[in-house]
């Protein structure tokens, strides 16, 4: 089964990572997730 993707976007780690470990306590194994620090990332991501 697939699961659902969260894709966080900041231009600064700290807060992508503190928002992955917030994310991952909350919802634990429900979604995967993925963080980008710039909308052309966040773009590669999707594609």
């Amino acid at each position: 089964m697939i699961k659902p993707v969260i894709l966080c976007v900041d231009d600064e780690k700290v807060i992508l990572d503190s928002l992955k470990i917030q994310l991952k306590k909350e919802f634990q194994d429900t979604y995967l997730y993925e963080a980008a620090e710039s909308a052309d990332e966040a773009l590669e991501i999707i594609e």
